[in-house]
């Protein structure tokens, strides 16, 4: 999960934060204030922002992931080792990607 601000009032850009936190009370938290400055990656415009602001997004491809490692491992097996282990490197990464999207929404509707 990447938290980011939106827009960079230079660039309109999402400007990443480098912190990684499960809501907004614990980004509160690590950051010491409500209210913090930021700089774009993209224009290097330093803004201050809220931790209202921060949403947060999924960064995972874990299920796409997961059947390519999946499938080259089964090429060991075969044709068909290809399809199985592709098969279930692609089920556990979308069981990775459905925890990943449960972390999201959590983050975007916390306080």
């Amino acid at each position: 999960m990447k938290l980011y601000v939106e827009p960079c009032a230079s660039c309109g850009q999402k400007i990443y934060l480098n912190k990684s936190a499960e809501n907004r009370s614990e980004l509160r938290r690590l950051l010491g204030s409500d209210r913090f400055h930021l700089s774009c990656a993209q224009c290097g415009v330093t803004g201050v922002f809220s931790v209202n602001e921060v949403k947060a997004e999924s960064e995972a491809i874990s299920s796409v992931a997961g059947g390519i490692v999946g499938g080259l491992i089964g090429i060991l097996g075969g044709p068909a080792g290809i399809l199985i282990g592709g098969s279930i490197g692609a089920a556990i990464g979308s069981s990775s990607d459905r925890e990943e999207i449960k972390k999201v929404n959590f983050f975007n509707h916390s306080i």
